[in-house]
């Protein structure tokens, strides 16, 4: 029986909002079109039901200076491929969103509201509850005419992006008390209106604020999740249910977040934060799912041409991403990584929304490096469980190429495994000098001479 700790009782979201839910299922069949293109299957978030006490066991297995979360034998993380997966955002050949400061003068503004004193009360942010949900239909919006500054045409083109808003807020990015983020506006803005021609995707910024309130709640700097747990708990629940065979898989159904319960129907969840706990711990690799079944073949994004992993722009900060390390979920054998110094690339954007070096992570973003997804599943190499117990925490030298830290698994090698390794450096050197010592043994007459070294394994 492992001993479980303290577990801190992190808030977080624990439902779709009614009327949220309720004002999905009252817009036409071209405005949810509109919506999912945006924002693709989030508005099926609301057939998840919440466990909180299994994200605040996950929040202790974080790992803060590897940016993955570490058990027994193996680290585990969420990927870009993987939101993708189940929210249907595509994002390849799309460019990063930049958020931006939004008074709240602005913000009332584009959504065709007016800038009164009692819907500036940003602090509790009740006007999305008491005015947008009154605008579901034109009898109510006639009803409040008051409040509005909007023709009832203009609302009727503005629903759609003020559904946006209040989804991205309450359920995607969430703040305590249901307060929602005025920047989310800017965001919501970019989605249905391009930038400069430019398609952009929400997805590295999915993925890096629940990154990001990971961070803050395992540094108990926060007692509110401000991610996405809904999604974080569909992402590690996949994982803990192994398929044996196909027969499980809902091919026709390509909304993976509608699916999701009919896929994970056999896996019995364990009750209460400290049941989470004590599984988790005793957990290993060969019980994992690594690679989702129908995960896309489209190469995975695995880092940067200049680092060893990827910086992602969030709504608030700047958060580093490390799929090198977990190359099992894209069906390979999982080596051991290239690592370096991620700390410098966790930002926050500060109240100007500022962000630093943006041209040169959008240079990097769109000359990502990729690796061909594997049939998998794949067991890791022999050296990586060396390195995972022993080693972890060093850094790799600056400019290799590849996923692969080569000089740590050939130090490995002969010191804890038992075996003679040579390098292809060494090989190199030795196949020229036998080349040259047969050349001239063999002499004039016997230029067909050779001699061949088999390659290091």
């Amino acid at each position: 029986m492992n001993s479980v700790p303290q577990v801190p009782k992190i808030r977080m979201v624990e439902g779709f909002p009614y009327k949220l839910k309720t004002w999905w299922e009252n817009f036409t069949p071209s405005e949810k079109l509109a919506i999912a293109k945006r924002l693709g299957c989030l508005p099926m978030l609301f057939k998840v039901n919440p466990d909180k006490h299994m994200i605040r066991a996950w929040i202790q297995f974080w790992d803060l200076d590897h940016v993955v979360f570490t058990f027994k034998d193996f680290e585990l993380t969420p990927t870009l491929e993987e939101i993708y997966y189940f929210t249907s955002l595509k994002y390849r050949g799309k460019g990063q969103i930049i958020p931006h400061s939004q008074s709240g003068k602005k913000f009332l503004r584009y959504l065709g509201l007016k800038n009164e004193k009692k819907l500036r009360c940003f602090e509790h942010n009740w006007f999305l509850w008491t005015t947008y949900m009154k605008g579901m239909d034109a009898q109510i919006v006639t009803m409040f005419r008051k409040e509005f500054s909007c023709t009832l045409v203009h609302w009727q083109a503005r629903r759609p992006i003020a559904f946006t808003v209040a989804l991205l807020g309450t359920l995607v990015f969430p703040r305590e008390h249901g307060h929602i983020s005025t920047c989310i506006c800017s965001v919501a803005r970019v989605l249905f209106e391009s930038v400069n021609g430019e398609e952009l995707t929400l997805v590295p910024m999915i993925l890096a604020e629940i990154f990001r309130a990971l961070g803050k709640c395992k540094r108990g700097e926060a007692n509110f999740f401000e991610g996405c747990n809904l999604l974080l708990q569909v992402w590690a629940l996949e994982h803990f249910h192994k398929h044996k065979n196909m027969d499980d898989i809902c091919f026709s159904n390509v909304n993976h977040i509608d699916s999701f319960f009919y896929r994970t129907k056999m896996f019995v969840s364990p009750v209460g934060t400290d049941d989470w706990y004590e599984y988790l711990t005793s957990c290993t690799s060969d019980q994992i799912q690594w690679k989702y079944p129908l995960l896309s073949h489209s190469p995975p994004y695995i880092r940067c041409k200049r680092s060893y992993y990827i910086e992602l722009i969030g709504l608030k900060g700047l958060q580093p991403y490390a799929p090198v390390r977990v190359l099992q979920q894209f069906g390979r054998g999982q080596v051991i990584p290239l690592r370096a110094n991620m700390s410098v690339s966790e930002v926050s954007f500060g109240p100007n929304f500022e962000v630093l070096r943006d041209r040169e992570i959008h240079h990097e973003w769109n000359n990502i490096l990729t690796m061909d997804i594997g049939m998998g599943p794949e067991r890791e190499i022999p050296e990586y469980q060396v390195w995972l117990r022993e080693d972890r925490n060093s850094m790799s030298p600056e400019g290799e190429q590849g996923f692969e830290d080569i000089g740590t698994t050939i130090w490995i090698r002969p010191s804890h495994l038992g075996t003679k390794a040579v390098t292809p450096e060494m090989w190199a050197q030795m196949e020229s000098i036998m080349q040259y010592l047969d050349n001239a043994r063999a002499g004039p007459n016997n230029v067909e001479a050779s001699s061949s070294l088999p390659p290091p394994a």
